[in-house]
């Protein structure tokens, strides 16, 4: 039996979202920020969000870690990053929702290939300005909401696991059996869209 995808209704919880970019594309990325915070999804951005005298590295992690996906910015200036790269590294490793966005016409052999295997939002040419603009943020605002119930387990399970690895593997902070009952049947549940299970 194939799974519908189910976009959240008005009371669903928002949809919260890390954006990952290049500092060239910021006056993009707070443009996105601005447009996706309108449409009822909490977005989380490093220029605004990230606290003083903390270590950036560990407060980025968090980010991603907290986020039920990650949108990102696709330009040149992003996949030759160095800290995008790496970003994108732990956005795998965690199996988060990926929504890449394009900015700017990149060579796709240039693009890594976790991003390219991803379906692109364009914000270039006729999507750039509005109308079209409005189209694509519509576009991705939907997609970001659909399944979002799954997606927030799977965002709480994902920080117990993380919690558990950096405690040693703790028994004390092991699911009881009702709760991986509980854990198990939702994971039987997946979406067809959504991203695979944290081994």
């Amino acid at each position: 039996m194939v799974s519908t995808p189910h976009v959240a209704r008005k009371n669903a919880p928002k949809p919260k979202v890390f954006i990952s970019y290049s500092r060239r594309d910021l006056p993009f990325a707070e443009k996105l920020v601005s447009a996706l915070e309108s449409r009822d999804i909490e977005a989380v951005i490093d220029k605004r969000d990230l606290p003083l005298a903390e270590e950036w590295q560990r407060e980025i992690l968090g980010f991603i870690r907290q986020a039920d996906s990650v949108v990102y910015v696709v330009s040149a200036a992003s996949v030759s990053s160095n800290w995008c790269g790496w970003e994108i590294e732990q956005v795998q490793k965690l199996n988060k929702r990926l929504a890449p966005v394009v900015v700017a016409e990149v060579d796709n052999l240039h693009v890594p290939e976790g991003i390219r295997k991803v379906n692109y939002v364009f914000f270039t040419g006729e999507y750039a300005e509005s109308p079209g603009f409005e189209r694509q943020i519509d576009a991705l605002a939907k997609a970001l909401k659909t399944d979002i119930a799954w997606i927030k387990n799977h965002t709480r399970l994902g920080g117990l696991a993380a919690r558990w690895e950096e405690k040693g593997r703790s028994p004390a902070l092991l699911l009881r059996s009702g709760e991986l009952d509980e854990a198990e049947a939702w994971g039987a549940r997946q979406p067809a869209e959504a991203p695979g299970l944290t081994l």
